[in-house]
């Protein structure tokens, strides 16, 4: 029977942590006004809703991309797209300054497009932000700040907003000669012409068995639109080990051996192809070259290679090769996001002096405008904060700056750092829970003025260093448990100014690196369910849980007069009746207790769990 005495704990901890969250925002981004624009006329109000692309978005340098960013109009005036007041956004920090990102559209270096239509008090606009990204700019992170103005008249009320960059290195394009593919079709498929973009890694080093992922993309510059394009790659043949045999690349999201997707919507003409592939490097050391080769209806499309040179530094430890069923027919889930999701955690330091040490990869230190060089492994480097100057020291060598620096890992995004000044200790345990992966901050906070380390993590990193559950749970509980948390952090998305969730019980208690060490189940947990979203009508959904029920969880709208969450209403916590509960928590959306008896006496697996608390819910994967 399992015992609940071994999180009791951590169902208080959660509790604290979802209160706290329903009073200070559970969805959406927070967007603060700017204190210094006068509103001259209040009836020009907005609200953010969203924007067609997540932060950071990722430009290529040299490349040009729109983002849509929707507002809703809540004040009592409409908002028009031209003539006198026509809405549109100025850059600000500081106010009027010429943007360095101007687009097409914007109307000068200071001011974007407007909106795209005129909106009545209620409604959605949308205003389209055209972002050029300069092809000598130096890869890194960026943010651009805006405001929303009726022209000549007044700001917008709540129209603050900002953008962040993540600017990569320009594309290189290779131009295939237009040459004719000998066929019986020849009036067909002489139209097929390519123009390939190499958008990735053309050399990757990896341990045998390791998957690898690589960007590939096509434009159609021929006289015809391709009808049921795939990607077909080579059986590997090695130059080191010539003498192993069936070889191969493939990982499970591809169709067979050889084809590694197949596209079956039209590519029209100067249409553009893109997508981003997994492969498995082979199981024995060598070198190796994987070539990708397009066709279009089953006809390959000559000289429109890509190749990867991929150099096994030794074989794999655990090799299972792929089976494929015979039927070609296979359907792969196609997620919403192209890759893994972030997190960025605010944890907060007492001190403002940080000692960084980059335990088991290479560091890159930058700012937002200049990168000041790497920091090798296993070396120090402090910063420290006084009247507005951050300082870096490493060794002999001291840089300051206005701007916060930024310590990225450069071979391994999964790298961990340690901070000697960082205390976290959990009462009655000797762990100092200050170790974490991914990329690091060091900043001042812009409401609070407090000193927050800031944790840029992958989000399965970050689900893996949360501490809401004992490692003794029943582990379908734990990944239902996990699939509620990743769903939250995902919805709260720039919930702070500059993070999107605190590390405390404020939001979700998360202790990273150590706290994966003594809970593997966690990390289990977290690995079984990747990537997957509970959602509702096709969006992501509200996930509330609490200790425990008196044998029925609660509407959200009685308890919190939300009136858009059908999903959270009434159901029978069966456990907990039996047990002759009472209420511990608000009540809402999935009972803890009653879930891990239900997934430990009952065989209730996480999906079951997640469908059942959250009335009407899908679980879907949005990344792979």
């Amino acid at each position: 029977m399992f015992s609940f005495f071994s999180y009791r704990y951590s169902l208080f901890i959660f509790f604290i942590s979802l209160f706290g969250l329903l009073f200070f925002g559970f969805v959406g981004t927070s967007f603060a006004e700017d204190p210094d624009h006068t509103i001259r006329d209040t009836s020009y109000a907005v609200r953010y809703v969203d924007q067609s692309a997540l932060d950071p978005v990722t430009i290529h340098a040299g490349e040009t991309k729109t983002i849509n960013f929707r507002f809703k109009n809540v004040g009592s005036s409409t908002l028009v797209a031209s003539g006198a007041r026509y809405i549109s956004a100025h850059t600000i920090q500081p106010r009027y300054h010429a943007s360095l990102w101007k687009g097409a559209n914007w109307v000068d270096q200071t001011e974007t497009a407007s909106i795209t239509s005129n909106v009545l008090p209620g409604g959605i606009a949308t205003l389209p932000l055209s972002i050029h990204v300069p092809v000598d700019t130096i890869s890194g992170d960026y943010t651009e700040e805006f405001y929303l103005a009726a022209q000549s008249y007044s700001w917008v009320k709540g129209g603050y907003f900002y953008i962040k960059i993540r600017v990569v290195p320009a594309v290189v394009e290779e131009i295939i000669p237009e040459t004719p593919i000998e066929s019986e079709k020849e009036d067909i498929v002489s139209s097929l012409r390519v123009k390939k973009f190499i958008v990735s890694r053309k050399e990757v080093t990896a341990k045998g068995g390791e998957l690898v992922k690589v960007v590939v993309a096509y434009k159609n510059i021929g006289e015809t639109a391709w009808d049921n394009f795939s990607l077909v790659a080579n059986r590997p043949v090695s130059v080191a080990s010539s003498d192993v045999k069936d070889l191969s690349f493939a990982d499970e999201s591809w169709k067979s051996h050889t084809v590694v997707f197949s596209h079956t919507d039209n590519v029209e003409m100067d249409g553009v192809l893109r997508k981003t592939i997994t492969f498995r490097v082979p199981e024995h050391k060598g070198n190796y070259v994987l070539s990708f080769q397009p066709q279009v209806d089953e006809e390959l499309i000559v000289g429109a290679s890509a190749e990867v040179q991929i150099h096994v530094t030794e074989n794999a430890k655990l090799y299972t090769p792929i089976l494929f069923s015979n039927t070609s027919d296979i359907i792969i889930d196609q997620p919403r996001l192209s890759e893994e999701a972030r997190v960025r955690v605010g944890i907060y330091h007492k001190d403002t002096t940080l000692e960084f040490v980059a335990n088991d990869d290479e560091y890159r230190i930058s700012n937002e405008t200049k990168i000041f060089g790497v920091l090798p492994k296993g070396e120090k480097a402090s910063i420290t904060f006084s009247n507005g100057t951050y300082t870096l020291t490493i060794q002999d060598d001291v840089y300051k700056t206005s701007r916060y620096f930024r310590f990225v890992p450069i071979n391994n995004p999964h790298s961990i750092s340690s901070f000697t000044t960082l205390s976290r200790p959990l009462r009655n345990q000797p762990r100092n829970y200050n170790t974490y992966r991914g990329a690091i901050e060091f900043r001042q906070g812009e409401n609070d003025g407090k000193m927050y380390i800031v944790n840029d993590v992958l989000m399965e990193d970050y689900l893996s260093g949360i501490a809401e559950t004992s490692d003794f749970a029943p582990i379908e509980y734990i990944k239902s448990l996990l699939t509620a948390a990743r769903t939250y952090a995902y919805l709260s998305k720039d919930k702070y100014p500059f993070f999107d969730v605190l590390g405390s019980t404020h939001d979700q208690l998360y202790l990273g690196y150590e706290s994966e060490k003594i809970r593997p189940h966690v990390v289990e947990a977290s690995k079984a369910t990747r990537g997957y979203i509970v959602t509702y009508d096709d969006n992501p959904a509200i996930t509330p849980y609490h200790g425990n029920t008196d044998g029925m969880t609660k509407n959200a709208r009685d308890v919190w007069g939300w009136r858009h969450t059908p999903w959270l209403v009434p159901v029978e916590a069966t456990y907990d009746r039996r047990d002759g509960k009472r209420l511990f928590g608000h009540g809402i959306g999935m009972s803890q207790r009653d879930a891990a008896i239900r997934a430990d006496e009952g065989g209730a697996s996480w999906t079951d769990l997640l469908t059942y608390y959250y009335t009407g819910v899908e679980v879907e994967r949005f990344y792979f």
